[in-house]
């Protein structure tokens, strides 16, 4: 993936979603601006987070991508495997 975004395929409208065990912060990007500003939070409970509100939010921006944070534990735990594997 180009570190830069990719002028032949137009501007871009990216979700990102901070995946957290009790919420999930969403931001909505742009790739003509470079830029990223928060839209808000989903729930994710017991039942797990509230995809009603993850489609809303798909339909209302259709974003071209989507990108999903792992979780700053889950991510050291995989680079420890790694390493000792």
């Amino acid at each position: 993936m180009p570190a830069t975004p990719d002028s032949r395929r137009g501007p871009e409208t990216i979700l990102a979603f901070d995946f957290g065990l009790r919420r999930i912060g969403v931001a909505v990007g742009q790739s003509v601006t470079g830029s990223a500003n928060p839209l808000g939070v989903v729930s994710n409970g017991e039942k797990g987070p509230d995809f009603d509100a993850i489609t809303k939010l798909i339909d209302e921006w259709q974003p071209s991508r989507l990108v999903v944070g792992m979780p700053l534990r889950d991510a050291l735990a995989f680079v420890v495997d790694a390493l000792e594997g």
